[in-house]
């Protein structure tokens, strides 16, 4: 049975690598299984939502915290994102968990370029 915290609304930062960090709305923060006890912090945060998925078992969403992997093991990315999936917030989560149709709400989230590199072998310039 899980339980996920997810993030609402986009953490942003002014530095544009950082900000390639920050947790985006959609990201799962936390999955726990039922009956979590989600501290007051979790719950009163207008910048969270706890989804509470009964019948499902956490490990189902554990890919959620998975961070974006690194397409160079040469030259680590700076642009690399906490998470590689975010939660489609705009859909039934909760009736398609429930049907075991939970990827269809997973989105695999894009790349973000590094205005630095230029080409396709990561040559930084500058």
């Amino acid at each position: 049975m899980a339980e996920l915290l997810v993030r609402t609304v986009d953490k942003v930062n002014e530095d544009f690598y950082l900000n390639c960090a920050c947790t985006k709305r959609g990201d799962v923060i936390a999955v726990q299984d039922d009956g979590w006890p989600w501290g007051k912090e979790e719950r009163a945060n207008p910048e969270w939502t706890i989804i509470k998925v009964p019948g499902v078992p956490a490990e189902k969403f554990l890919s959620f915290l998975a961070p974006e992997p690194e397409t160079n093991s040469k030259v680590p990315s700076r642009t690399r994102q906490r998470r590689a999936f975010k939660l489609d917030l705009d859909a039934d989560i909760k009736a398609l968990a429930q049907a075991d149709r939970i990827d269809t709400v997973k989105i695999a989230k894009p790349a973000i370029a590094d205005p630095a590199v230029i080409g396709v072998d990561d040559a930084i310039i500058g």
